[in-house]
């Protein structure tokens, strides 16, 4: 009976410090889903398909410019995100500014959370040069 307690305890610690680390390492990113809130404001008359892909398109570069800013420190992010009807996918070019060097290896991250975000065509640029 005594090990069984001491077995439960232990597994119950060992839970709630694997919980807290992951909330530690990801909670900043499970919060941060509340701050790009998309608000169409709907009035008596209709609003179009044109007009809920413009706004769409104004929130996928908002929240991208943010992150870069916020999450990836870059001095700056300017982004520019179009629909093609004919794919009916989005695109997105992207120029980031930073006075310290970016590696490779960030720039190729950076690519990977484009790409995540599903969009067909990705034009990166980086301290003004094309990536």
């Amino acid at each position: 009976m005594k090990k069984k307690v001491i077995l439960s305890a232990g597994i119950l610690s060992v839970l709630c410090i694997c919980i807290s680390c992951y909330l530690f390492v990801y909670g900043r990113y499970a919060g941060s889903a509340d701050q790009y809130f998309i608000a169409l404001s709907v009035s008596d008359e209709e609003v179009n398909e044109n007009d809920k892909i413009e706004k769409y398109c104004d929130y996928l570069g908002k929240y991208n410019e943010e992150m870069f800013v916020n999450d990836a420190g870059m001095d700056s992010a300017e982004a520019v995100v179009n629909y093609n009807e004919e794919l009916e996918q989005y695109s997105i070019a992207l120029s980031l500014e930073s006075d310290e060097e970016v590696s490779e290896e960030q720039i190729e991250t950076y690519k990977m959370i484009l790409e995540k975000q599903e969009f067909a065509e990705i034009a990166l640029m980086v301290n003004g040069e094309v990536r």
